[in-house]
C-alpha cells in the first residue's frame, strides 16, 4: 500500500498550504519587502539543493525510516515558522524547510516508484492529488481561521501536531528501491552527453513549470488582499482554489494524457495557464481572480508529471533505463531551481511594477514551455 509515501505528501501540503494561506500575516509580522520576502524564501531552495546532494545517501542510511524520519522534523519546523519576527528567524525556518520538504518529496517519490513497480498500478497521479487537496484544504481553513481572527500562532502549532501524526504513520512498511549499480565512468560521460538535447529543453519545461505553480501558490493571497482589497483571510481563497483545481486536475490527468497523448496535452495545459495567469494579472475583483486562478492550476497540474513522462520515454529510447533515469533526475535539478526562483522573482517584479505586471510576466514565463516543447520533440526525433 502507498499509506507511506501518501501520508507523507500530505504533510507536505500541511506545511506549504499553511505557509500560503498565512503568507499575507507573515510578511506583515517580519516587515519585509516585496523584494526581502522574495530572497527570504529563496532560502528554501539552499536546503533544496543539500537535500538533493544528500538524497542517495540517505535513503541507503535510513531505508524505510527515510520519511518518518523527515516528516518528524518537519514537523518540528512548523513552530519557528510560527514565531518567526524577522527575515534571520524566517530564512532559518525556510532553510531547514526546503531540506526536509525536498528530502520528503524525493523519497515519496522513490517510494512510490517501488510500489508501482511492484503492483503494476497508477499511482503516483493519485498520491500527489492527496497533496494538492491537502493544500487546498489547509489553505480554506486558514482563510476562515484568519477570518476570526485566530493566531498563527495558534494554528501552525496545531498543524504540527497533524503533521507528526502523519510522520508516525509513515513507521510501518514499504520497501525503498535498491540503488542502482554505477556504470563506468567513461559509459556515464557518454550517456549525459547524449541526453543533454533532451535534459535542456526537458529541464525548461519543468522550470517554467514550476515558477507558475510557486508564482500562485505564495503570492496569490497577497494579490488578492493588498492589490484588490479583500478582507483579511480572504486571500487564502487563492490558494485554496489553487491546490483544488489542480487536485482534480491531476486525477484526471492519466486519462486525458492515454486521449491526447503527451506532447498535446502539454500544449494545450500550457495555452490554458497563460490565459487563467493573464485574467488574474487584469482582474479587477475577487470573483475573476479566483476564475483566474482556477484557469490557471487547471493548465498547471498535469504539466509536470506529463512532461517528466515525456523525457523519461524520450531518454529510454535514446539510451536506455539508464536514459530514463538520468534524463527526468537532471530535468527535474532544473525544475527545481525554477520553484524556488519563482520567489524572488515575483518580489522584485512585484516591488518594481506591481503584482499585476508579476503575474503578467509570469504568464510569459509559463508561454516559454511552447517552444521547449518543439526543442524537446525535435531532440528527441533526432535521437531516434
Amino acid at each position: 500500500m502507498a499509506r507511506a509515501p501518501t501520508a507523507a505528501l500530505v504533510a507536505i501540503g500541511l506545511f506549504w498550504g499553511s505557509l500560503a494561506g498565512y503568507m499575507p500575516e507573515i510578511k506583515a509580522r517580519t516587515g519585509l519587502s516585496d523584494v526581502a520576502l522574495g530572497a527570504t524564501l529563496l532560502m528554501s531552495s539552499l536546503g533544496a539543493v543539500v537535500a538533493t546532494a544528500l538524497a542517495p545517501r540517505m535513503t541507503r542510511l535510513l531505508g524505510h525510516r527515510l520519511l518518518p524520519t523527515y516528516g518528524i522534523a518537519l514537523a518540528l519546523v512548523f513552530m519557528p515558522l510560527s514565531l518567526a519576527q524577522g527575515p534571520l528567524a524566517l530564512g532559518g525556518a525556510m532553510l531547514l524547510a526546503g531540506l526536509l520538504v525536498t528530502g520528503l518529496d524525493i523519497g515519496a517519490n522513490l517510494r512510490i516508484s517501488a510500489l508501482e513497480s511492484d503492483s503494476a498500478a497508477p499511482l503516483m497521479n493519485l498520491c500527489h492529488a492527496c497533496y494538492s487537496l491537502t493544500f487546498a484544504a489547509v489553505a480554506l481553513a486558514i482563510a476562515g481561521l484568519r477570518a476570526v481572527e485566530v493566531p498563527v500562532t495558534v494554528t501552525l502549532p496545531a498543524l504540527a501536531l497533524i503533521a507528526l501524526g502523519l510522520a508516525l504513520s509513515a513507521m510501518r512498511g514499504g520497501r525503498m528501491p535498491a540503488p542502482v549499480p554505477e556504470p563506468a565512468a567513461s559509459v556515464q560521460g557518454a550517456t549525459r552527453v547524449a541526453l543533454w538535447p533532451l535534459i535542456l529543453p526537458g529541464g525548461a519545461i519543468l522550470f517554467c513549470a514550476f515558477i507558475g505553480e510557486n508564482g500562485i501558490e505564495a503570492w496569490s493571497a497577497l494579490h488578492l488582499e493588498r492589490t484588490l482589497g479583500a478582507a483579511a483571510g480572504a486571500g487564502a481563497l487563492g490558494p485554496f482554489m489553487m491546490g483544488l483545481v489542480m487536485g482534480l486536475g491531476r486525477l484526471g490527468g492519466q486519462a486525458v494524457a492515454a486521449r491526447l497523448g503527451a506532447a498535446r496535452l502539454i500544449t494545450v495545459s500550457a495555452a490554458v495557464a497563460v490565459l487563467g495567469l493573464l485574467m488574474l494579472a487584469a482582474a479587477q475583483n475577487g470573483a475573476v481572480a479566483l476564475a483566474g486562478i482556477a484557469l490557471g492550476a487547471a493548465g498547471l497540474a498535469v504539466l509536470v508529471p506529463t512532461g517528466s513522462s515525456l523525457i523519461g520515454r524520450l531518454g529510454a529510447a535514446r539510451a536506455g533505463e539508464r536514459g530514463r533515469t538520468l534524463g527526468v533526475s537532471r530535468a527535474w535539478m532544473f525544475g527545481m531551481l525554477g520553484f524556488f526562483a519563482g520567489p524572488t522573482m515575483m518580489g522584485a517584479l512585484s516591488e518594481a511594477a506591481g503584482l499585476r505586471m508579476a503575474f503578467a510576466v509570469l504568464a510569459l514565463v509559463v508561454g516559454l514551455i511552447l517552444p521547449a516543447l518543439v526543442l524537446l520533440l525535435r531532440a528527441g526525433r533526432h535521437g531516434a
